[in-house]
């Protein structure tokens, strides 16, 4: 798996697993160890959603105070590269 570093990245994962899960190939072993392994990745995608949430907040939180931070969380950005994210 290479490096998830975004939310628009972990989408497209969520739906690869997704088909997984839809295969009708899959023997019953392999469709129960495909469930077990979507209900972890739901975890920790809910975990990664809330934490955007968390950081989306705290950006508009600032950007009201006084015209504070007017750039978008790293985390929230396509991209992780530079120092700062995308301009609000």
């Amino acid at each position: 798996m290479s490096e998830n570093t975004n939310l628009s990245d972990l989408n497209s994962y969520l739906f690869k697993q997704m088909r997984i899960l839809n295969d009708e190939n899959l023997s019953k072993e392999e469709t129960q160890l495909a469930i077990t392994k979507a209900q972890a990745i739901t975890n920790v995608a809910e975990t990664i959603i809330k934490n955007g949430e968390l950081a989306l907040k705290t950006a508009v939180f600032m950007q009201r105070q006084n015209g504070g931070q007017k750039q978008l969380p790293k985390l929230l950005t396509r991209n992780s590269g530079g120092e700062n994210g995308e301009k609000v």
